[in-house]
């Protein structure tokens, strides 16, 4: 919008993010919003023509977060160890139960191969969650 000035733009919420003026055959201007609900900002299109050889046309950048994939991956690992670490419990107790037939031992047992169970199940979903983001990045 060359020569329309001041541009007004309302938003329904409040602005945390870099935004970028673009207009085709001008260098984008970069706007920094505040963290107050009213900000002002001023911004100057440049013709690419008459830009400086170190500015470069603007072109989106994609946001990789990465550490979703690796928190996902270390959930897998450590949820895995605790599965193992219970399901070994459980086999112990049921070794001595199978030795003893000691019936105060089946809760115990069935408690560790819950808890084994269920860290299984959050390993598989932190390895999971790890893959869909490694297939579709």
């Amino acid at each position: 919008m060359p020569g329309t000035t001041p541009f007004l733009g309302v938003f329904g919420r409040l602005l945390r993010d870099t935004r970028y003026v673009v207009w085709p055959g001008y260098v984008p201007a970069i706007i920094r919003p505040g963290w107050v609900e009213w900000n002002r900002h001023r911004g100057l299109l440049q013709l690419l023509e008459a830009a400086t050889p170190d500015v470069q046309p603007w072109r989106p950048t994609v946001r990789r977060r990465h550490w979703i994939t690796y928190a996902a991956l270390g959930v897998a690992v450590a949820a895995t160890a605790v599965s193992i670490h219970y399901k070994f419990q459980a086999d112990r107790l049921y070794a001595r139960y199978k030795e003893t037939g000691d019936p105060a031992l089946h809760p115990r047992i069935r408690s560790l191969d819950l808890r084994a169970g269920i860290a299984l199940g959050v390993a598989q979903l932190g390895l999971g969650v790890a893959a869909f983001r490694l297939i579709f990045r």
